[in-house]
């Protein structure tokens, strides 16, 4: 077993149960990916797309490899160019190695969580303009409104829900339970609802269907932007 620099252990009989189960199942996925291999059934342009896959799912599960990326990196550059991941999944699978490499297998989901809330204050700044782009869009027709007021009002509801996050944070933290997120969401949503009423002077009905719309398409980009920050996270960490 190999002795890692590890902040995130986690010693609980539940934890370790639960990561038994998860890496258990890379070996499993692994196990069958390679099955299908022995039989034929992975077509031949693939098969050393799927004998990588295979092998990078294995070493996860194993917490006796080492320098997992090195090897990873090694197979991939010995494969023909068009046979091997493409560059964005090589980077992402490499410093997703390197992160279990340092903390160990069964700690990445804890290092992975750790680096969102300690980033997620920087996610709420990127999404702030998308808010009140949002809003732009939705009241094209106030053309007494710039997109300065939009970005006001897109400001005002960031830091509302930034420290009711905060607050339900600690909250679930005191009680060891994180149920009150419910509430949390739903009392931001009764918040942005009213708001826009009385902002943007409509009626409670449009509010309420222009503040789904709006959370809607706040949803799709902040799904967008995740992906592009938790990019970020594993290429510069």
């Amino acid at each position: 077993m190999i002795d890692h620099h590890d902040p995130y252990a986690r010693t609980s009989q539940e934890s370790l149960k639960n990561e038994k189960a998860t890496f258990d199942s890379f070996a499993k996925t692994a196990r069958i990916l390679r099955e299908k291999l022995a039989d034929g059934k992975i077509p031949a342009e693939d098969t050393n797309r799927v004998r990588s896959a295979a092998n990078v799912m294995q070493m996860i599960s194993e917490d006796s490899v080492a320098n997992s990326a090195h090897i990873y990196d090694s197979v991939q550059h010995a494969l023909p160019a068009a046979q091997r991941d493409s560059w964005l999944s090589r980077k992402a699978l490499i410093q997703l190695l390197r992160q279990r490499d340092h903390y160990g297998a069964a700690n990445m989901g804890y290092v992975m969580y750790d680096k969102f809330i300690h980033g997620y204050p920087k996610l709420f700044f990127l999404l702030l303009p998308f808010f009140a782009l949002l809003l732009k869009w939705f009241f094209y027709r106030r053309k007494d409104l710039v997109y300065g007021d939009h970005a006001i009002f897109s400001i005002h509801m960031h830091t509302l829900a930034f420290m009711l996050g905060i607050i339900t944070i600690l909250i679930g933290l005191s009680f060891h339970g994180f149920a009150y997120y419910g509430v949390l969401a739903l009392l931001i949503f009764l918040y942005i609802v009213f708001s826009i009423r009385n902002t943007y002077d409509i009626s409670f009905g449009k509010s309420v269907l222009k503040t789904i719309g709006i959370l809607a398409g706040y949803a799709v980009g902040t799904v967008i932007v995740l992906i592009f920050f938790l990019l970020l996270i594993f290429a510069f960490t």
